[in-house]
């Protein structure tokens, strides 16, 4: 079975909720970001040398799960990383735009020189905004979100891998009906990563401005 982390994640349910109860109603604009040093991984393994390989599938399929199917790549490109004296011009980062066939637009960004790791979410609906932030060590299970209407982000417990195998044994004994997602929208994210991936061009480092309030 295709893994899903972040669809599995307690942070995802609670924004899913969100739109699906009204207070942040249907999407339009979707922000995601998946960042982390990976200079000398990146070198030391040429199966995994850009985003496209590494955090953009899993944003791609969360943003699908949360915005529906993907009805073009509006843009995509990568920056270069430069790590003992090595120029890798397409592994620094890469971020990509999609359009949505239900209107929402997707802007996911993966930035592999960052100085820190960030796992964030931003979703703007019709009637409000939710943002979330992931676990970010497989120590710490613990994710933030900031529903409508409250003045500080909730803590909740959140280890979405371990969610996602414990729902993949739930399909697999006959406890769910379902998987925890679709094969459907699995092929879906790869034909879109295929896209964007064929399409990217190079360019300067992304820099997220205004959109996430904490």
């Amino acid at each position: 079975m295709p893994v899903a982390v972040w669809p599995c994640s307690a942070v995802t349910r609670e924004v899913r909720r969100a739109i699906h109860d009204g207070r942040v109603g249907r999407p339009r604009r979707l922000h995601l970001e998946q960042s982390k040093p990976r200079f000398g991984r990146t070198l030391a393994d040429a199966a995994h040398r850009g985003p496209f390989d590494i955090e953009m599938p899993h944003q791609v399929l969360l943003a699908i799960d949360l915005c529906g199917p993907v009805e073009r790549v509006d843009h995509a490109r990568y920056w270069p990383m430069t790590v003992d004296g090595t120029d890798l011009p397409t592994a620094g980062g890469a971020m990509v735009r999609l359009v949505h066939r239900a209107g929402a637009v997707s802007t996911l960004v993966s930035d592999l020189t960052s100085p820190v790791r960030v796992r964030r979410l931003h979703v703007e609906g019709e009637s409000g905004a939710v943002t979330g932030h992931f676990p970010i060590s497989s120590d710490d299970h613990v994710g933030h979100v900031l529903l409508p209407g409250e003045s500080a982000p909730r803590r909740l417990p959140d280890a979405p891998l371990t969610e996602f195998l414990a729902e993949a044994y739930r399909y697999f004994d006959g406890r769910r009906a379902h998987p925890p997602v679709g094969e459907d929208l699995h092929l879906h994210a790869m034909e879109v990563l295929e896209s964007a991936a064929a399409t990217a061009g190079t360019g300067p480092a992304y820099q997220q401005k205004g959109v996430f309030p904490w």
